[in-house]
């Protein structure tokens, strides 16, 4: 732990490096292929391999370098989603949204640690046990490598589904900007109305605010 906890440190530099350069989805990806792969690594060594000591360091090397991405990453793309927000509803909501990251990070905590505590009980695992059966040491790794990579993999199917990169952003913002100085939604050039369509998920004409979203009363002269 005191490894990967050390690397994690390192990890955070490297990915905000990452993210600046390819993006924050190809950054993510990134994160959570190494942690795939150092769980797996984790499940194929045995105690009688030759270097056991290095191969579990190495693994713990890698995963903390991507416990910093997989930290960092969802932090950083939380600064633009405001932007995304007000595109579609008119409003500026950053206070919210880290609401909502805040309560669902610790949702997902405590929901882990009941699952996993309900998985270990089912396996037969129980506290201060001097030995296990084969049974339950399997059904350990089953808990703490099985379940991790299915929801990386989860989390890597969601990064090809993450449509906002520099460019799109620097078009929402500029359309933005031009919103908020009172030009009319349906000037948009054809590129941006695209653009804001698959960042918001919903037709151009029914975006800032002309939806059934709750919209400021500041906003109400720009949609006219």
């Amino acid at each position: 732990m005191s490894v990967m906890t050390f690397f994690q440190c390192v990890g955070i530099p490297l990915f905000t490096w990452l993210c600046m350069r390819y993006g924050n989805a190809n950054a993510y990806k990134v994160a959570i292929a190494m942690i795939v792969v150092s769980l797996v690594g984790f499940r194929l060594m045995t105690p009688s391999m030759p270097g056991l000591t290095l191969c579990i360091l190495g693994g713990a090397v890698a995963l903390g370098i991507a416990r910093g991405g997989t930290y960092m990453i969802p932090w950083n793309v939380y600064v633009f989603l405001p932007d995304v927000d007000e595109a579609l509803t008119g409003r500026r909501r950053e206070g919210i949204y880290a609401g909502v990251m805040m309560l669902m990070r610790k949702v997902c905590q405590a929901l882990a640690m009941m699952v996993v505590g309900f998985a270990l009980d089912f396996y037969g695992y129980q506290k201060g046990m001097s030995s296990a059966s084969a049974e339950t040491i399997e059904g350990i790794k089953l808990v703490f490598i099985a379940g991790p990579v299915i929801m990386a993999c989860l989390a890597f199917y969601g990064c090809f589904r993450f449509k906002l990169n520099k460019e799109n952003h620097k078009i929402l913002t500029t359309e933005l900007e031009r919103l908020r100085s009172g030009g009319k939604l349906e000037d948009a050039a054809p590129h941006t109305k695209e653009v804001i369509e698959s960042l918001t998920g919903y037709e151009h004409k029914k975006t800032w605010g002309h939806n059934n979203k709750p919209v400021s009363s500041d906003r109400q002269n720009n949609m006219a």
